[in-house]
């Protein structure tokens, strides 16, 4: 039984919540209105995209992070670096995962196939390389959110909306930077060697590019769209400033950011 949570454990099912941003963009790109096919497709494309891709591509991730979570305090109970399931078990979910996954989206849509294409190629150099370069990693962790929210709008048959995907990885290298600035804080330096080569003032000029950045990009949108980046500057104002000035969204938002960030 412990053996078998384990393998589940390789699925990271918290992390399938980031399916909602592939949700929002079809809803805003379809109209706002959903048909019961739509509900269909989105349904298909979560089992594709969420329950089989992402799984193997964090699965790699774990693997070539194997002896850094060993030494983390939290990240050592996870199925690899525990020694639950095995490199080579591992390794076979991973490429399972992956393959069937394609296989799937392939079936589903050719967007979808290519889109899933492109999330494996940013994941592969991200985990290979970028994530070992200082403030680049910054950018290609949070890449895949407002990568998966135009990936809903492609599916709706949408386009444009790049201002909107802007925003949202603006606001993505915001939670990576608290992510990073809450690891050295916890003194984590030893299991991230990216993180040594950061200076706690350098993190607070990320902030203040993305809050910039931000409102332009609220002055360059209209109508609806103005709204959405409101409540993403609010999202940052609250992040950000709850982090550093109130304990009780300190401690939430860091309870929120080690199993999903």
């Amino acid at each position: 039984m412990g053996r078998l949570r384990s393998f589940f454990g390789l699925f990271k099912f918290s992390r399938s919540v980031f399916f909602l941003e592939v949700i929002l963009g079809f809803f805003i790109a379809s109209g706002f209105f959903f048909s019961r096919w739509d509900f269909f497709l989105l349904f298909m494309v979560f089992i594709s995209f969420s329950l089989l891709v992402y799984p193997g591509l964090y699965t790699i991730n774990d693997i070539l992070d194997l002896d850094s979570d060993k030494k983390h305090p939290e990240k050592r109970k996870r199925p690899i670096a525990s020694g639950a399931i095995s490199i080579r078990l591992a390794v076979v979910f991973s490429i399972f995962a992956i393959s069937v996954g394609l296989v799937m989206g392939y079936l589903i849509s050719m967007t979808l196939f290519f889109m899933e294409l492109l999330f494996v190629l940013v994941n592969v150099v991200y985990s290979f390389r970028m994530k070992h370069v200082r403030f680049f990693e910054l950018v290609f962790n949070g890449l895949t959110h407002p990568l998966r929210f135009y990936l809903g709008v492609v599916l709706a048959g949408g386009s444009g909306f790049i201002v909107i995907t802007s925003s949202m990885l603006l606001v993505s290298m915001m939670f990576s930077t608290l992510k990073r600035e809450n690891e050295i804080v916890k003194k984590h330096t030893a299991f991230r060697e990216t993180l040594k080569r950061y200076v706690i003032s350098e993190l607070y000029l990320v902030y203040a590019l993305v809050f910039v950045l931000l409102w332009l990009c609220f002055f360059y949108v209209t109508d609806s769209s103005k709204i959405f980046v409101l409540v993403e500057i609010l999202i940052f104002i609250f992040a950000v400033g709850g982090y550093h000035f109130n304990g009780f969204s300190r401690r939430l938002l860091q309870k929120l950011m080690d199993p999903l960030l």
